[in-house]
C-alpha cells in the first residue's frame, strides 16, 4: 500500500483517480444529472433524439477500478443520437445512456490522441452494462415497424 501524490498542493499532481475520488464524494457517489434540466433527451420527430447539454456524474462499474471513484460527464451543446428505424414484428425498448470509455482498464479503447479524446459515448442499449460505467438518460419505445420518434416514446430516466 502506498500514498497516491498528493492533489491542490503548489507544485503536485492531480492525477485521473484523484479527481474522480473527488466527484464521488462531491455526490455521495449517486450518479444522475446536476440539474433536473441537464442531458435531456428530445425526441426530434424523425429518426433521431438530441441530448440536450448539460452535466451529469457515473460512478464506476469497472472491474478492478477503486470503486470510491465517479466520472464528471458534460455536453456543451445539443448533440444528436440517431435511433434505428424498428423492422421487427414486436415493440424493441432502447435505453440511450453515456458511456464512460476509460483506456486505464482492460478492454477499452486507447485514442490515439488522448488530450482530444472525449471518453464519452452516447449508446443506444436493450440491456445495461454491468461492468462498464454509464449515466441511463432515457427509455424510447419503438412499435413494430416504427422508424421516427416522438416525445411520447421517450421516457426520462
Amino acid at each position: 500500500m502506498s500514498f497516491l501524490a498528493t492533489g491542490f498542493v503548489d507544485g503536485g499532481s492531480v492525477n485521473g483517480s484523484m479527481l474522480r475520488r473527488l466527484a464521488y464524494a462531491a455526490v455521495s457517489g449517486e450518479s444522475g444529472v446536476v440539474q433536473s434540466a441537464d442531458l435531456k433527451v428530445i425526441a426530434s420527430g424523425t429518426a433521431s433524439v438530441s441530448v440536450q447539454a448539460g452535466t451529469g456524474f457515473v460512478a464506476t462499474r469497472f472491474a478492478g477500478a477503486y470503486a470510491a471513484q465517479s466520472y464528471i460527464v458534460a455536453n456543451d451543446a445539443a448533440v444528436a443520437v440517431a435511433v434505428p428505424a424498428n423492422a421487427s414484428g414486436s415493440t424493441v425498448v432502447w435505453e440511450l445512456i453515456l458511456r464512460v470509455t476509460d483506456p486505464q482498464y482492460a478492454g477499452e479503447p486507447v485514442p490515439p490522441d488522448p488530450a482530444a479524446a472525449t471518453y464519452v459515448v452516447a449508446e443506444l442499449v436493450t440491456a445495461l452494462p454491468t461492468t462498464k460505467p454509464y449515466l441511463r438518460l432515457a427509455s424510447i419505445t419503438m412499435a413494430a415497424g416504427a422508424s421516427t420518434v416522438t416525445q411520447a416514446q421517450v421516457t426520462d430516466r
